[in-house]
């Protein structure tokens, strides 16, 4: 190899080497967003009082995917564990969902959980057409009749269904520049519901958000 090129091919791989990894999230954060390139920004936890509930677990939004939901960077999430397995997941549920780093070919997710609002349980035997089907015949999802939507849940289904082969999976839906994404999720991640939103300039005024 020409010694010029040598040289400018091991001074390039001597800055990826030396680069710094990028910034892992804190695991009181929960990210509203790609958990694979969110920005780390989350704050400390909002005091809320010294008992927030037995077995409950206080997260800090970080991203801003579910503001059509009037869930913004930097709110907090009181949430209760959940067995998805079990327990009954309704549409609008807002779930924090433990990301697995396998899903995300080749990228290391730099958040531990993530955010998404419920939309349905996909049992095993459904097709993606059986999925748009059930979609339409809720007053809830007008976008499905859009073909640009039709094609986005069609991808993320396959996706996951070549990833997740077997069991049941949860739609969900996350917004990326306000635009609606569907998303689907193996139950064995689904970790926590959120009960009540903080938000920073109210913190003395918790929105319920579960039933």
């Amino acid at each position: 190899m020409n010694e010029f090129f040598r040289q400018l091919v091991n001074f390039g791989m001597a800055d990826i080497l030396n680069g710094e990894q990028p910034k892992k999230a804190p695991e009181h954060c929960v990210v509203a967003g790609d958990p694979a390139s969110g920005t780390v920004s989350c704050l400390s936890t909002i005091d809320v009082g010294a008992n927030i509930g037995e077995g409950k677990r206080q997260f800090v939004v970080c991203g801003n995917s579910m503001s059509p939901r009037n869930i913004d960077d930097g709110d907090n999430l009181i949430t209760s564990p959940i067995n998805a397995e079990k327990d009954i997941i309704q549409e609008g549920d807002f779930l924090v969902v433990r990301v697995d780093p396998t899903y995300y070919e080749g990228e290391i997710p730099l958040f531990d959980y993530k955010l998404r609002c419920a939309i349905m349980v996909v049992e095993q035997s459904w097709s993606d057409n059986d999925i748009i089907e059930k979609l339409k015949d809720m007053d809830s999802q007008p976008e499905i009749w859009l073909g640009m939507y039709q094609r986005n849940l069609r991808e993320k289904f396959r996706k996951a269904r070549h990833h997740y082969p077997t069991g049941k999976l949860m739609l969900s839906c996350t917004y990326k520049n306000g635009i609606l994404r569907y998303s689907f999720h193996k139950l064995d991640f689904i970790a926590y519901r959120a009960d009540e939103l903080v938000k920073p300039e109210k913190p003395e005024e918790p929105i319920k958000l579960a039933a």
